[in-house]
């Protein structure tokens, strides 16, 4: 067989293979899982396989030819976000390589709806920080609780402590009291200094039964002798009571025909005498104390404002916690034990302070009936 003879049957093989494999590459194509788009160098959609049609929800007719800025809402390097005929958008994640396409450049890229995948994404997102915020909040709830417990210890362990020592202190500190008043009786003015140390004697004396009181009073008070009490004789009771230093003024303004609280007379006189203590305290170089009284019913506020210091805000919630004191002076017991009266006999005591301006300490006491 010559030459020419060989050449068409050979040049027939090559037409026949290369039919072959252009089947077989539109046949992977056409039943590839991933949308195949092939797009010229001007936009325009030049091919789309039944995948990608089926990402657009729409047929080849109405897509080819169209330019692919028209068929997407938006587009990164890696994803597009293709709009549907029923206006659902969906995520299609894309891989684009240069080709040819019938002899001409054109882009040719692969497309995968990703759309589940980004919401189990977004919600495993939002689920782990929802978790973060559990976690957190479960962390500051345990915090809370061991504060409480390390209270509660610090509570029994003053219980104890004043029941085993104040009964003891107490007898003492009256020989101590007693004695002081038999020798200023006895010095009658010869001695002004021996007046003096008596004196401060005496004031100690007084300060440190006041201490031991507060002790006993907050480990045994656990109930309230509740009655009609008139808020303004209350109020007159403890100021005639009060040893308010000279640099300090105090002005009063009771609202007429206060309606009558129900409460422990003695209790509540305690906490007026405690708060009014602790405003002219925090006063060293004088100031003023302004006390009101209004209904405000279920209650009768009586509030306590003074020109001291102020409270900071790292401070304001400790103010009532038992052996809290800022104080070169004291336990901190008066607040805790005000706090307490007051719960007993189902009142409330808000503060609101601002450093360098002073205080304000409401009690609100339930009304009779009410």
């Amino acid at each position: 067989m010559s030459t020419d003879e060989r050449v068409p049957d050979t040049l027939e093989i090559c037409k026949q293979r290369l039919k072959a494999a252009e089947e077989r590459f539109y046949n992977i194509i056409e039943t590839n899982a991933d949308g195949i788009l092939i797009v010229d160098k001007a936009g325009m959609v030049c091919y789309l396989n039944p995948a990608a049609q089926a990402l657009w929800g729409r047929d080849a007719d109405s897509l080819l030819g169209t330019h692919l800025g028209l068929l997407i809402v938006a587009g990164e390097k890696t994803e597009l976000d293709i709009m549907r005929p029923d206006g659902s958008v969906i995520v299609a994640e894309m891989r684009v390589v240069d080709s040819q396409w019938e002899s001409k450049p054109v882009h040719l890229a692969s497309l995968r709806d990703v759309t589940e995948r980004k919401r189990d994404a977004e919600k495993l997102r939002l689920y782990s920080e929802q978790l973060e915020r559990m976690v957190e909040a479960r962390t500051q709830e345990l915090q809370v609780a061991q504060q409480q417990l390390i209270h509660q210890e610090r509570l029994a362990i003053l219980g104890k402590l004043s029941g085993a020592v104040g009964h003891e202190l107490r007898n003492p500190l009256g020989v101590i009291s007693n004695a002081t008043y038999l020798l200023n009786a006895i010095t009658e003015g010869n001695n002004p200094t021996v007046l003096e140390y008596l004196d401060i004697i005496s004031k100690e004396v007084h300060q440190a039964t006041k201490i031991i009181c507060d002790l006993l009073d907050f480990a045994n008070i656990n109930s309230a002798n509740r009655q009609s009490v008139a808020v303004s004789d209350l109020v007159e009771k403890v100021l005639n009571s009060c040893r308010i230093p000279e640099n300090v003024s105090l002005t009063t303004e009771i609202a007429p025909s206060l309606p009558a609280v129900f409460v422990d007379p003695q209790q509540m006189a305690q906490v007026l005498m405690n708060i009014i203590a602790n405003a002219y305290q925090s006063m060293t170089g004088g100031g003023e104390i302004r006390l009101a009284v209004e209904p405000r019913v279920p209650y009768v506020n009586i509030a306590i404002a003074d020109t001291g210091p102020g409270i900071t805000p790292e401070n304001m919630d400790k103010i009532f916690e038992p052996l809290f004191t800022t104080r070169a002076r004291g336990i901190g017991l008066g607040l805790a034990l005000s706090k307490k009266l007051v719960t007993l006999n189902q009142g409330q005591i808000i503060v609101s302070s601002e450093v360098g301006k002073g205080s304000i300490f409401t009690i609100r006491l339930p009304v009779e009936g009410e």
